[in-house]
């Protein structure tokens, strides 16, 4: 039998899974408003940038980016100490059937990841104002996130626990990686990207795996799921999936696109009069790094003149 792990910070020994469900359910329904007030902003700013200059903001990036690498890696610290051992020790049948990021130390830090899907929102306002290309994969994987996390946490699914842990890893590296980019002081090397870029596809092929061990499992045995909410969770394994599939098929195309199909384009004759460029805002070169946990584009340039074609390539965040 696992060991209970004392939790790290005092507040972790009183907090009130039962009390933080009410609440979460009694407000969900913001998730819509905020998400719809959302929408309807980045594109407004968007337009209304259009004849407008660009708004540097590099050292706001890189405080934002660093505080959600740090909440991050703490998050993943904290649901890591109770997911791993436990799946260690009993096995991944039981990893997907009993709580046990739910209460304490790892109920807290679940809550905590549900709670900052509001605030990961921001990462679209510095792309608009920073004239960035903004990608349907980042505001779609923003939005459903986010309304997904906040609807479903109050019957929260022991499968959630994988979704919870894994997004915890991937952001906290790539929000690190944005953190030191915007910082200027280092340029990680291209494979850098491609390295979280693949880190995002492979969490979503095990979310989309979770779902289907799950839902075949439910659908076979009803008595399997052993939280006692099979009547609860299959909505939830429903939807989890079907988000889980399109971001996957949103994450391997954008992953085609930014480096498989430009290693072939560059193989081919520059057309005449062309210096094998792309102009984008004014500016030699795309200039926007895809970030988004969930897939973002952060916005981040080089100090002064165009940044080498080679270090334009973007990588999408990872969510879930």
């Amino acid at each position: 039998m696992v060991k209970p792990w004392k939790p790290i910070i005092g507040i972790e020994n009183e907090f009130n899974q039962t009390a933080a469900a009410e609440f979460v359910h009694s407000c969900w329904h913001y998730s819509i408003y905020i998400s719809a007030f959302y929408v309807i902003t980045i594109f407004s700013i968007q337009r209304y940038m259009v004849d407008k200059p660009k708004y540097n903001l590099r050292i706001p990036l890189m405080f934002w980016s660093l505080l959600l690498a740090v909440f991050s890696i703490v998050g993943f610290i904290m649901t890591g100490l109770h997911h791993w051992p436990y799946l260690l020790v009993h096995g991944w049948k039981k990893s997907v059937c009993d709580a046990v990021i739910v209460y304490g130390q790892g109920g807290l830090w679940s809550f905590f990841f549900c709670l900052s899907k509001a605030p990961e929102l921001i990462d679209t306002y510095f792309i608009v104002l920073r004239k960035q290309k903004l990608i349907f994969l980042h505001w779609y994987h923003h939005i459903t996130v986010f309304m997904y996390c906040w609807y479903s946490y109050s019957y929260i699914t022991n499968a959630q626990q994988w979704f919870i842990t894994m997004n915890y890893f991937v952001h906290s590296i790539m929000y690190a990686y944005y953190a030191l980019r915007a910082s200027g002081i280092y340029r990680p090397p291209i494979w850098i990207s491609m390295v979280i870029t693949s880190l995002q596809l492979l969490q979503m092929i095990v979310g989309v795996w979770v779902n289907v061990y799950v839902f075949v499992n439910m659908t076979l045995d009803p008595s399997w799921y052993c939280d006692g909410k099979i009547e609860k969770s299959y909505s939830y394994v429903y939807l989890a999936f079907v988000m889980y599939a399109s971001y996957f098929i949103l994450f391997a195309e954008f992953f085609y696109s930014s480096y498989v199909n430009k290693k072939s384009a560059k193989r081919l004759p520059k057309p005449s009069g062309s210096n094998g460029k792309i102009e984008q805002n004014g500016i030699d070169g795309r200039n926007g790094f895809s970030n988004g946990g969930n897939p973002h584009l952060n916005g981040v340039v080089s100090n002064g003149g165009p940044t080498p074609l080679r270090m334009k390539r973007r990588i999408a965040n990872g969510s879930s």
